[in-house]
């Protein structure tokens, strides 16, 4: 029979062995690895305002990911650690890269939202492992003007429907949503719904007017400020000629309304906007 001294011996001898041949393991796998998907990283890519193409980085890191620092002249984020999803959306992501081992970031997002000017840019991308090991790349963009095309703009129909607290019918192809915050003039407050609109902006009926060409509707919305929530009445037909500007999903919408009705029940304060959009 071994005594047990030298039986707590072994398993300690054993326990650190363990211990010291997975550090050993973890200290020889390489650092993370950046790769370009479809094109080659050291090359310029080129693009047009509010039109440029996807534009894939593969990560992949044998040691899981700590850190996942982006940056773009005063921009910048760590997508392993910020809580705020509006980030992910920007790079194509659901949730952040803490402890991930394989990520695919995606720029066109926040090319075609933030680079509203022509202009040369650069995103410097930097990935930490839980081994402190570091990769660094960066990605150099020109982004054009868009020259000598002109497509004609299209329009359609839009009825927006909400009985009170229930879901805002009609508005998925748009990625908006709203809550009624008066109930005498019912002014509703427009805001982006989750997962939605990547943008949202307040126009005139004579911009909406004006517009002939997708071109020029594209670079109105890029151009506009970006808001988080829009205000206005609708009892009485109050919301008739507002002008919502809508960028969800890479397409581009401006919402003229021509009638807001609203009545009480019930089930609480039903607003009804119906209208035409451009596209």
């Amino acid at each position: 029979m071994i005594p047990i001294r030298l039986h707590i011996l072994i398993l300690t001898f054993l326990s650190t062995a363990i211990l010291m041949a997975c550090d050993q393991n973890d200290t020889a796998k390489p650092p993370p690895q950046i790769s370009a998907q479809g094109f080659t990283i050291e090359n310029v890519q080129n693009g047009t305002v509010g039109q440029f193409g996807s534009l894939r980085l593969r990560i992949e890191s044998m040691v899981r990911i700590t850190k996942l620092l982006i940056k773009e002249r005063s921009y910048e984020v760590d997508l392993a650690a910020t809580p705020e999803k509006s980030h992910f959306q920007l790079f194509g992501l659901q949730k952040k890269t803490m402890l991930r081992t394989d990520v695919t970031l995606d720029f066109q997002n926040y090319i075609n939202k933030k680079l509203v000017q022509p202009g040369e840019y650069e995103f410097t991308i930097e990935v930490v492992d839980k081994k402190n090991q570091t990769t660094r790349t960066s990605l150099h963009i020109i982004v054009e003007e868009v020259k000598g095309k002109t497509t004609p703009i299209e329009t359609g129909h839009f009825q927006l429907l909400r009985e009170g607290k229930d879901k805002v019918s009609g508005s998925d192809k748009f990625g908006i949503t709203w809550k009624t915050i008066d109930e005498i003039k019912v002014t509703i407050r427009i805001s982006k719904a989750d997962n939605g609109a990547n943008k949202l902006a307040r126009f005139t009926i004579e911009d909406y007017d004006n517009l002939v060409t997708k071109e020029e509707l594209i670079q109105k919305i890029i151009s506009a400020s970006d808001v988080e929530k829009i205000e206005f009445d609708t009892a009485n037909n109050a919301a008739a000629h507002e002008v919502v500007g809508i960028e969800n999903l890479g397409k581009y919408y401006l919402l003229k309304t021509n009638l807001s009705e609203t009545f009480l029940s019930h089930i609480g304060t039903t607003v009804t906007l119906d209208g035409e959009y451009k596209f």
